[in-house]
C-alpha cells in the first residue's frame, strides 16, 4: 500500500493524483534489467567499432590499433547482434 509524501494519505497503486491534497504522485523508477544492459553493452561496442574501423585505415600499424579486415569483421558482428538484439526488445515490448 502506497502512502502520499504531502499528507500520508493512502492510494491505490495505479492512481496519478493524491485524493486527500490533490497533490501529484511521483512515479516509481524501475529498474534496468539484465536485457537491457545487454543491449546498451552491444551498442556501445558497435560504436567502438564504427569509430575504430576508419581509424584503422588512416592509423599506421604502430599505435597498436587492429587490422582493417579485424575491425570490418567485428563491426559486422555487432551490427547483426545489435539487429537481434533490437528484435528481441520489440518483441518483448508486443
Amino acid at each position: 500500500m502506497e502512502h502520499c509524501g504531502s499528507c500520508n494519505a493512502t492510494l491505490k497503486p495505479g492512481e496519478k493524483e493524491c485524493w486527500g491534497c490533490s497533490a501529484v504522485v511521483p512515479e516509481k523508477e524501475a529498474k534496468t534489467t539484465m536485457h537491457q544492459r545487454f543491449h546498451s553493452l552491444i551498442n556501445v561496442l558497435f560504436i567502438f567499432f564504427a569509430v575504430l574501423t576508419p581509424l584503422a585505415l588512416v592509423v599506421p600499424n604502430e599505435y597498436g590499433i587492429p587490422s582493417v579486415k579485424k575491425c570490418v569483421v567485428g563491426l559486422i558482428v555487432m551490427g547483426l547482434a545489435r539487429s537481434s538484439i533490437q528484435t528481441m526488445t520489440d518483441a518483448k515490448k508486443s
